[in-house]
């Protein structure tokens, strides 16, 4: 038989293969938790912070074993690279991710070239921020120096029921509902200080009734909440 036809066949079931693998590898990154994220660094780097976050080990044993059947320096390179990473743009990283934050607002902004677009649409930005915000306690988004696909991701963050999201003018911020920092406090109260028609969550206004106390622009924007 023909070589080139002989090397096709063999690729198709190599990629068959590596298809279905890769199908089981996201359906369990989809039921990760973001407790199960991991923080592998974090360096301070004056006015920002960087982190370096990855999957549970296990989860990379197994996207090693499915890179391992990959030829990335033969003739199929590029049809291997596809399969894996789906876009011609990401490189052959592992599976590391590189955040930073603002230290002053808590900003956050993803790296590099983000998450590779094959790992995409599994809830894994939002799962990563969400380890960022129990990290440090809140996060901010501000409109002009976002990351684009951000948008996406806020959204979610929106409707994500252990989460409590502000948004003003050109800023979004997002903490967990189960505790929220005195500095977060200060922060949205600053924030919102000099903004007219607002009205804030009427469940964490009552959540936080005795906290908000001593904030008066938060207090004024639960006042006006209507019941």
């Amino acid at each position: 038989m023909n070589e080139r036809i002989t090397q096709a066949q063999k690729l198709k079931d190599i990629t068959s293969d590596i298809k279905s693998e890769l199908d089981a590898f996201k359906n369990n990154v989809k039921k990760l938790s973001w407790s199960e994220i991991v923080i592998i660094d974090e360096t301070k780097n004056g006015a920002s912070t960087n982190y370096q976050l990855t999957l549970p080990q296990s989860l990379i044993n197994d996207f090693e074993k499915i890179k391992n059947k990959c030829d990335f320096d033969g003739r199929y390179k590029e049809i291997y690279h596809h399969l894996i990473f789906d876009h011609p743009d990401d490189s052959f990283d592992e599976l590391n991710w590189h955040i930073s934050t603002d230290n002053s607002s808590n900003r956050i902004h993803i790296n590099r070239t983000g998450i590779p677009y094959s790992l995409r649409k599994l809830g894994l930005g939002k799962m990563i921020y969400k380890k960022i915000i129990n990290h440090i306690g809140y996060i901010s988004s501000e409109n002009h120096r976002s990351y684009a696909h951000s948008d996406l991701l806020w959204n979610s963050l929106f409707n994500d029921s252990e989460l409590y999201c502000f948004a003003f003018n050109n800023w979004l911020f997002a903490t967990f509902r189960r505790e929220i920092s005195n500095e977060f406090f200060s922060r949205l109260n600053n924030s919102f200080l000099n903004l007219g028609d607002c009205q804030f969550d009427k469940y964490f206004c009552h959540e936080y009734a005795n906290e908000i106390t001593n904030y008066e622009a938060i207090k004024k924007h639960c006042t006006q909440q209507r019941v």
